[in-house]
């Protein structure tokens, strides 16, 4: 009886170990080499998990010869301890099974992995030396497995790379589903991976529908090009098109104050951002009609979105219902805005002058600081 007993906390032990080899396997599943390196950051033994992060795959073979291995012995002890209470063999494996297929789906199978995906840092964390251990122990037997599999089965399957990136555009179209992401990103994401199949013949401009300046044309004609053509840049070329000389910005051919005149501010990689904002009081800036309406609250530290306009521009002309001139006034959310400058021949408004209503100004704050304090008593 005793020795029975004995096979049974011995079968008992290796479940356990098996479920918390599981448990190791999921959590790495989850999570990138990247996280890999982060976690090691904060253990006091960084080199343990830096080692996982270089081979990841070679420590998970490890881990799951192990589990296999230790899940095979509990059936074999189990089956064991059986044995010797039972005569009928057939009971004894009936008996065996039964338990040993329930205990590795519960014990192994599901719950230890549901775990380690929940919490893959702490998992990671904690047993980091198991991990190295039992690679440094088992990974030399391990690869052995591994390479005569692959020999049994030589080739690695093509299809390996196309099934994860099925996953994972399914988990984006069910993430979409759910309203976790929007349908904008869900096809961004569709046409980053659609661009792995894109081959530059696709997105190259035949040579017979190439625009292009000879080396000795005017900056008349290239000016007459880009009007004609509507494009922004051109090749120069020599003797062919084979031989790109450079290319010609509409930019530097053409008088930006009278092109803009014409259609509006040109901004691009040759202009100098100048500054959005500038302080003219306690609570008043002068900030740029093209300031983002979120960064105008962080100049009052107040929330102030707008889901239909972007900019204080656009924030002023929504709430005049008219586009602002020069001297223009609302009144937003304590916020006094004033249309200043103007420029051009449409006469749009560059700059706007900001005053806050102290008052008003003091009451969102701390309506703004209460509601954050009860937040943290719900939390708490």
């Amino acid at each position: 009886m005793t020795a029975t007993l004995l096979f049974f906390l011995a079968a008992g032990l290796l479940v356990a170990i098996g479920g918390l080899l599981a448990s190791i396997d999921a959590a790495l599943g989850v999570v990138s080499r990247i996280e890999l390196v982060d976690i090691a950051a904060s253990r006091k033994r960084p080199a343990r998990l830096h080692a996982v992060a270089a081979d990841v795959g070679a420590h998970v073979n490890a881990l799951n010869f192990l589990r296999i291995v230790a899940e095979t012995i509990a059936a074999v002890l189990v089956t064991i301890g059986f044995a010797t209470l039972i005569d009928e063999w057939w009971w004894v494996l009936l008996i065996s099974a039964g338990i040993m297929i329930g205990v590795s789906f519960i014990l192994v199978g599901s719950s230890p992995r549901s775990v380690g995906r929940a919490h893959p840092r702490a998992m990671l964390g904690t047993f980091d030396w198991l991990i190295r251990g039992v690679r440094l122990l088992t990974g030399p037997l391990a690869d052995a497995l591994v390479v005569l599999g692959n020999r049994v089965t030589p080739g690695r399957p093509s299809s390996a790379s196309f099934s994860s990136e099925e996953q994972l555009l399914n988990m984006v179209d069910e993430a979409t589903e759910l309203d976790v992401l929007e349908e904008e990103d869900r096809e961004l994401i569709h046409s980053i991976f659609e661009f792995n199949d894109t081959i530059v013949r696709e997105v190259m401009v035949p040579r017979t529908d190439m625009i292009v300046l000879e080396q000795g044309a005017t900056v008349a004609e290239a000016m007459s090009l880009f009007l004609s053509r509507g494009v922004s840049r051109v090749p120069v070329v020599g003797e062919s098109t084979d031989e790109v000389l450079g290319v010609v910005y509409l930019r530097d051919a053409s008088r930006l104050t009278l092109i803009e005149e014409l259609v509006g501010e040109i901004v691009d990689e040759y202009d100098r951002e100048s500054a959005d904002s500038e302080r003219l009081g306690e609570n008043s800036f002068r900030v740029s009609a093209r300031m983002p309406v979120d960064e105008l609250g962080d100049l009052f530290g107040i929330e102030l979105d707008d889901d239909d306009v972007d900019s204080v521009g656009g924030l002023l002309a929504k709430h005049l219902g008219r586009l602002p001139v020069r001297g223009s006034t609302v009144t937003i959310d304590g916020l006094h805005l004033t249309a200043e400058r103007t420029e051009g021949r449409r006469k749009r408004v560059v700059t706007v002058l900001v005053e806050a209503d102290q008052a008003l100004l003091d009451a969102r704050i701390a309506f703004a600081g209460d509601r954050d304090r009860s937040d943290r008593e719900e939390s708490e």
